[in-house]
């Protein structure tokens, strides 16, 4: 029981890493391009 919490709790912060790496990719991205359109 508490294995399988254990498991659970690891893939559930697996995904929040994956998210948070996702979203500061997007802000990167988005700083890029107004960056890109001040030329």
């Amino acid at each position: 029981m508490y294995y399988t919490f254990f498991i659970l709790n690891l893939i559930n912060l697996k995904k929040t890493i994956f998210l948070n790496k996702y979203f500061l990719y997007c802000i990167k991205l988005k700083y890029y391009f107004l960056f890109l359109s001040d030329f």
